[in-house]
């Protein structure tokens, strides 16, 4: 797909489904080449996810897109090869990143993981990939990361660690 149209599209699925979200008290974030619907404030959560996969079902151009139910999340996106990967490398790239940290907990991570793990293997610069383990984590994802936290609180405390190992070694 054309980002153009891969965008005309999620934009017509989008018709079914945000209204389906507005009355379910979901939000959502539009990322130009693809929309994440966060289900974790739904206000009963079986009801609005059940609502959204007969959404999904009769909205037309849907199976020309990727569809990933994560946790507590919904990911539409256009076959256009842009995800989260793609944008490690292209921060990366645009940037001239010395090193980086990916941080993910959910499938549609493992994109970006994997990105950290190819930026390790060719040697372009330093790259960390952190995942943050609970119920819901795929494997996939914990196997492709350098290290795991219990929780979002335990990230700060993994980074403050990280910053003063760096300082030591200098």
């Amino acid at each position: 797909d054309g980002a153009g149209e891969a965008r005309d599209r999620i934009d017509a699925v989008l018709k079914h489904v945000i209204p389906v979200a507005e009355d379910e008290g979901l939000f959502w974030e539009d990322k130009g080449f693809s929309v994440t619907i966060h289900t974790r404030k739904a206000r009963d959560l079986e009801k609005a996810e059940r609502r959204l996969e007969s959404a999904l079902e009769t909205a037309p151009e849907v199976k020309a897109l990727d569809v990933f139910w994560g946790n507590l999340v919904l990911e539409i996106r256009g076959r256009t090869g842009l995800h989260k990967g793609h944008a490690v490398r292209e921060l990366a790239r645009d940037h001239s990143l010395e090193s980086l940290i990916f941080i993910g907990d959910d499938t549609t991570d493992i994109d970006g993981m994997r990105a950290v793990r190819d930026i390790q293997n060719d040697g372009s610069l330093e790259a960390i990939g952190i995942v943050v383990n609970h119920d819901g984590t795929p494997q996939g994802l914990m196997d492709l990361a350098d290290y795991s936290v219990n929780s979002v609180s335990e990230v700060g405390k993994f980074l403050l660690w990280l910053a003063d190992s760096a300082c030591q070694r200098r």
